[in-house]
């Protein structure tokens, strides 16, 4: 089945929460708009759908979290007919846990969980280290065995999604679905 991106946005934008044509505002720096798109990066390949304005301002508010849930749920129902046979993981927790108070990925990936029937497993990778230039990244459980997706929330450089790519593969040889929320570029 040959599927458009522009099938695929149409499919979204039924779910998101659209501003009305008539009434153009603008955009706070803690809002942000649908944009879906396949990219590649190197060796990798990766999906994702989100962008806004101000990243910082964005993470900070939780509520924030159902909106790109809301989307990557749409988005899993679109192309996975039967989301209870994979699992979702998420890169590791780092710095803007500490800052926030929680991690922005995984209150989206709770919220998916929740909606999809996916199964969430909670810190499968973590982070040895706080560095965004030479992470240590390790895995604290066991991968899933079913098929599954690595999910980021905001990809800037890629260093985290790359790292934690590199370990999943060395730990099993598996290459998951990649979602990115926000593609950072």
């Amino acid at each position: 089945m040959l599927v458009t991106t522009n099938s695929i946005i149409a499919n979204l934008q039924a779910q998101s929460h659209e501003p009305d044509e008539d009434h153009v505002t603008e955009p706070a720096p803690t809002h942000g708009y649908l944009k879906y798109g396949l990219y590649s990066r190197k060796t990798m390949f990766f999906h994702a759908f989100f962008k806004a304005y101000d990243l910082e301002a964005f993470k900070a508010r939780k509520e924030n979290a159902s909106i790109l849930a809301d989307i990557l749920s749409g988005l899993i129902r679109y192309f996975i007919p039967d989301p209870a046979s994979w699992s979702i993981i998420t890169t590791p927790k780092r710095a803007h846990t500490d800052r926030l108070g929680y991690h922005f990925a995984t209150e989206v990936l709770k919220i998916t969980s929740d909606s999809t029937g996916i199964r969430f497993i909670e810190d499968v990778i973590g982070a040895r280290n706080k560095n965004k230039i030479e992470p240590v990244f390790c895995l604290q459980k066991p991968l899933p065995v079913s098929p599954f997706i690595l999910f980021d929330d905001i990809l800037t450089t890629g260093k985290t999604i790359y790292t934690s790519l590199e370990l999943i593969r060395e730990s099993n040889g598996y290459n998951p679905l990649i979602i990115v929320g926000i593609n950072n570029n």
